[in-house]
């Protein structure tokens, strides 16, 4: 099946869970492994503009995109090819297969087809330095790809929800004719007009005074689409808090009080700041290396969280300073004064 992959270049092929269990000919919300990849496409975008890069090395390279290589493949380098350095991802990179005693690769051969010129082997603290996205270098791909399958399934099944919302009733004709009759009334409804329905025959009742029944339909329950609702908000408020954002899913039908959102604050930050520590040990590493000076930091909504946090943090320690006049200092006898000064 052919996709219109608009990173596919570089991303290779996302795996999808629709292999054979979807239909084919479907458009739109239907088409379940288009809708699955534009979500994933729509959420690395948006997890790639966490973490922004600065220096020398990144100038011929958008850091957006490096951040896209490094999430979407778990690991990245650097690479000395002559007197450049290079950027490459495990999209075109491999580990060679040896390992430290700690169990960490010791380098990587390069293969990239759109410049063969740095096709190589590289050693780690040589002439190349391995840059990982978290300690496993897992990547970002495994978290979202649940919630997209997940959110793909609930998208379909709202679809399903709202078209049955249309099916108020069914009608039951006796025959060809009142059919065609009823057809009639219900299109002169539908142009704002009134409508007769004439003629009187046997019906499936046996009463011939009856000439349309309303059959009864079991309709959508009143918290059908709620149910929807509220598990897309949980998909994606799930998401964005392993993200690192604040979006609280509240499913308790009522607001939030202060405790709560407080505690949930708490869960927030470990995978970002695993992901940016991971970056700085490179940053580090670079510098010890090739001498470069390379920046790396939070971006957009996730540094206005930490500015936040930083801030509350250091008014927390900050001491409470007196408010008002001082109160004036009062002379109080002791009890062995009182005993011996009655008056």
């Amino acid at each position: 099946m052919q996709h219109n992959y608009k990173f596919g270049m570089w991303l290779r092929d996302i795996p999808t869970p629709y292999v054979d269990e979807y239909d084919k000919d479907a458009h739109g919300i239907r088409n379940k492994p288009a809708r699955y990849l534009e979500t994933m496409y729509k959420w690395l975008g948006m997890w790639a503009g966490a973490i922004g890069w600065g220096g020398d090395l990144f100038d011929a390279l958008p850091p957006f995109l490096a951040e896209l290589w490094l999430q979407s493949s778990g690991f990245s380098a650097v690479v000395e090819h002559g007197e450049r350095l290079h950027y490459v991802s495990g999209i075109n990179s491999s580990f060679r297969g040896e390992f430290t005693e700690y169990f960490q690769p010791v380098g990587l051969i390069v293969s990239n087809p759109y410049a063969p010129e740095i096709d190589g082997e590289y050693t780690f603290g040589k002439n190349a330095v391995l840059i990982k996205n978290d300690p496993q270098m897992q990547g970002v791909l495994p978290i979202l790809m649940t919630r997209a399958e997940m959110l793909t399934e609930n998208d379909v099944s709202f679809l399903c929800g709202l078209q049955n919302l249309r099916i108020i009733n069914i009608i039951r004709a006796a025959n060809d004719k009142i059919k065609t009759a009823a057809e009639s009334f219900f299109r002169q409804i539908r142009f704002g007009r009134s409508g007769v329905i004439s003629g009187s025959v046997k019906s499936w009742s046996g009463d011939d005074t009856k000439i349309i029944e309303n059959l009864p339909t079991g309709g959508v329950p009143a918290n059908y689409m709620l149910q929807f609702i509220e598990t897309a908000q949980y998909i994606k408020g799930s998401l964005y808090n392993e993200m690192g954002l604040q979006s609280n899913f509240n499913m308790k039908r009522e607001s939030l009080n202060d405790s709560e959102v407080a505690a949930n604050n708490d869960t927030l930050r470990p995978y970002i700041d695993n992901m940016i520590e991971c970056r700085k040990s490179a940053v580090a590493e670079i510098k010890r290396v090739f001498g470069v000076d390379v920046t790396v930091d939070l971006m957009g909504a996730w540094k206005t969280r930490e500015e936040i946090a930083e801030a509350t943090a250091e008014k927390a320690t900050e001491p409470e300073e007196p408010t008002g006049e001082p109160e004036p200092e009062t002379e109080t006898e002791t009890e062995a004064e009182q005993i011996e000064n009655p008056e």
